[in-house]
């Protein structure tokens, strides 16, 4: 055996530790997620893309996003640095971070005609939202909490866009924005109803917040309503029942 043929041989030798990291399974992708568990439960073998709960965890894909997608993620993300930088931070204000995020509109690489419709959406946000709701944020407030557990020997895993917590009483509101416009009778659907549940679990089974109940939570759609005179969606709190808590553990 020549000696270039031996060096790749020792190079390319795997020991079982070496081998087991290699080969071994991503923890991350086996966590159970609100949004996972709603594409297993509605789950249709009859539609064209009923391997994709399977395959883009499988393979770790992401899909292409949609302006709307995209524009959801922005919004979180700025509702997010708004209770964070504004509210208890003061580290800047609403028109500085206004300024911010028409410019990251501005970088998006979409025709003219869909970033003027994003400008537009976002400032009715902050215009016309923002000033009531903000009345309602305190520095108790958490944006954006991700939140691990491991419940049943089942690790979860999620990130809720805002908690109210009530210290007196060691309680906890659940609340998730929405870009859009919601149904017509403004319920929330099955599997906004399931996510809540999912939440409830995963935080009251958290190591962060032991000893804490989740009393309900609701959607929180955003964009005042331009067909209605810009109203602005009053929030459907909801609250869940034992036994619906009982139903979800048995789907997990």
């Amino acid at each position: 055996m020549r000696q270039s043929e031996q060096s790749w041989i020792e190079d390319s030798h795997f020991d079982d530790s070496e081998l087991m990291e290699s080969i071994g399974p991503d923890p991350d992708a086996q966590k159970m997620s609100a949004s996972l568990l709603n594409k297993f439960v509605e789950y249709n073998a009859n539609q064209p893309n009923r391997l994709i709960v399977l395959t883009e965890r499988l393979l770790n894909s992401d899909e292409k996003l949609s302006v709307n997608q995209v524009f959801g993620t922005l919004v979180h993300a700025f509702m997010r640095d708004y209770l964070d930088k504004v509210i208890k931070e003061r580290k800047t204000n609403v028109d500085d971070l206004a300024t911010d995020y028409h410019q990251r509109i501005s970088w998006l690489g979409y025709p003219d005609e869909d970033r003027s419709q994003l400008h537009q959406r976002l400032e009715r946000i902050i215009t016309i939202f923002l000033p009531v709701f903000s009345q309602k944020l305190t520095e108790t407030h958490l944006a954006e909490q991700k939140t691990e557990s491991i419940l049943d020997d089942i690790p979860l895993s999620g990130t809720c866009d805002l908690l109210e917590l009530d210290e007196a009483n060691r309680t906890i509101k659940i609340f998730d924005y929405k870009t859009g416009v919601p149904p017509h009778d403004n319920k929330p659907s099955r599997s906004q109803v399931r996510q809540l549940q999912f939440y409830k679990l995963l935080l009251e089974s958290s190591p962060e917040f032991h000893g804490w109940s989740v009393s309900g939570g609701a959607d929180i759609f955003v964009e005042p309503l331009e067909e209605r005179g810009d109203c602005i969606v009053e929030p459907q709190f909801l609250m869940v029942s034992d036994a619906e808590m009982g139903r979800l553990r048995l789907l997990l």
